[in-house]
């Protein structure tokens, strides 16, 4: 039923806008995936375009749809994100070309050959040039509203390494470049000839460590893997700074499913609680 009201829901959005009233009336084909947000293939006249509806509590956990609108333009000018047919950023709907192509699985990403192009795909969005409407996004600042959102035991389990690290990578930050914030198989589209990130809505301007950080995590990267990504990337000395980022990243991780997993009753909130477990272990071991 969610799923149909969501469906009844971006076609009335869509109708409203005068771009997107003949995409309100194409045959929608639901894309599984996504933790919160709701997506389709729409069969137009003028071929298949990608539809998303974002969920109102994207927001509060770090979603910005209107920077995300500003990526979206810099990124798809440079052939590193799908072109943007419509956005409605207040309702968090976006509308974009439907790349033919398909999404990465974990075990292709971590081929040498794609653990390199990831890293030189990563350096060409953190060397766009920045326009007006994306946010400055501070990892510190984002774990800040997270733990806002927590009781204070619940805060208080890394609280203290988490005021450090966060020290530590701000002393060494530099200018803030446009990240992607969210480098996972699932959003690394292949098509015949390149790959294409999607899903920008947690990017913004910032340290570029984290996107490099996230990779290395989200892909599951071992050491020689790793070296890799940074080689093609065009980092030779990382050292604890990198360290440092992951553990930050991965407690930003712990947090956004802390936070999502409230209240307990809620739909899906085991399998949040169980995420933020293994992210909790993770940093325990670290």
């Amino acid at each position: 039923m969610a799923a149909k009201a969501d469906e009844v829901r971006v076609r009335a959005l869509l109708r409203a806008h005068p771009d997107g009233r003949e995409i309100a009336t194409a045959p929608f084909w639901p894309i599984e995936g996504g933790a919160l947000n709701r997506s389709w293939r729409a069969e137009t006249a003028l071929g298949p375009v990608f539809v998303r509806l974002a969920h109102g509590e994207a927001r509060r956990l770090g979603a910005d749809w209107e920077s995300e609108a500003a990526l979206l333009a810099i990124a798809s000018h440079a052939s590193l994100a799908p072109a943007t047919v419509l956005t409605v950023p207040a309702a968090g709907l976006l509308v974009s070309e439907f790349v033919p192509g398909r999404i990465l699985t974990r075990d292709e990403a971590q081929s040498p050959a794609r653990v390199a192009a990831i890293g030189r795909l990563l350096r060409e969005v953190h060397h766009l040039a920045p326009s007006p409407g994306i946010r400055r996004l501070n990892f510190a600042t984002q774990a800040r509203i997270l733990e806002s959102q927590l009781d204070a035991a619940t805060r208080a389990a890394f609280a203290t390494q988490a005021a450090a690290v966060f020290a530590r990578l701000e002393a060494g930050q530099g200018a803030p470049v446009p990240c992607h914030n969210d480098v996972h198989a699932q959003n690394i589209l292949k098509d015949d000839r390149r790959l294409l990130l999607v899903d920008w809505e947690y990017g913004g301007l910032g340290d570029p460590v984290y996107d490099l950080a996230g990779c290395m995590i989200h892909l599951e990267l071992d050491a020689e893997q790793r070296e890799v990504l940074l080689d093609a990337y065009g980092v030779q000395s990382p050292g604890a700074r990198l360290r440092d980022a992951c553990w930050a990243y991965d407690y930003v991780q712990w947090l956004w499913y802390r936070v999502a997993a409230e209240p307990p009753a809620k739909p899906g909130a085991g399998a949040l609680s169980e995420a933020a477990s293994a992210i909790a272990r993770r940093l325990e071991r670290s």
